[in-house]
């Protein structure tokens, strides 16, 4: 890996040091706010730790990168589990998770398989990963663009991707919320029952170092931001 990364996209950094919420990237303003979240050591510095119930994540609005129809997006975090269980981030159209467009992108699957997903138009489409360990620092990083697809790394490496190639991603056409921790609402109704996460589990576990860019990040960039970042 090089040290050097081009965060010319990036339009979203939370570190959560010291319990701060603020965007290091800048703009755009997110509108962050949080609760039922505790600050406690993480990764680098300090991470937010989630409690596994509905009343406990971070949240942020205005989230145009994925609420675009084939716009390249990925997210980067570091994610250390208390439960192999969750959704880790939903996004949707309203701030409560359900109804019109809403869909977890990255959690744990049924067999606790790390796993992100995107909407095609159709369904979820989902690249699966590994069960990890919990209580252990994992970086997990979610791409898209419609040349290579949806894809997934895990600690520095591609992992997988879906097992047709993922040509488009249907968003909303409209910004976004994003949720780390939880799904907001125990049902989740209005959101696809395509999902290989679930809809009504929210996450036990601790986040840090979100990022979000506007393109799709090579194999270079996520070695470089496990190793370096």
């Amino acid at each position: 890996c090089t040290q050097v990364l081009d965060n010319s996209s990036l339009v979203a950094y939370f570190s959560f040091d010291n319990g701060s919420l603020s965007n290091a990237a800048g703009l755009p303003n997110f509108y962050p706010h949080a609760t039922g979240q505790t600050t406690i050591p993480g990764h680098l510095n300090q991470a937010l730790l989630f409690n596994g119930t509905t009343s406990s994540y971070f949240q942020i609005s205005n989230v145009s990168v994925v609420g675009t129809v084939n716009q390249p997006f990925s997210i980067s975090l570091w994610i250390k589990s208390a439960a192999l269980t969750g959704t880790i981030i939903h996004v949707s159209l309203t701030s409560l998770g359900l109804d019109g467009w809403c869909l977890p992108f990255i959690g744990f699957d049924a067999s606790s398989r790390i796993s992100d997903q995107l909407w095609n138009g159709t369904m979820a489409v989902a690249a699966i990963g590994p069960i990890p360990s919990a209580n252990t620092w994992i970086h997990v990083v979610q791409t898209f663009s419609t040349t290579n697809g949806l894809k997934l790394y895990i600690n520095g490496y591609f992992y997988s991707t879906t097992s047709s190639t993922v040509t488009q991603f249907i968003a909303s056409s409209s910004s976004m919320y994003m949720t780390i921790g939880s799904p907001r609402s125990a049902a989740a109704p209005g959101c696809t029952i395509t999902s290989v996460l679930p809809l009504n589990v929210s996450y036990s576990g601790s986040v840090d170092e979100l990022k979000i860019y506007a393109r799709e990040l090579t194999a270079l960039d996520v070695c470089t931001l496990y190793e370096y970042y």
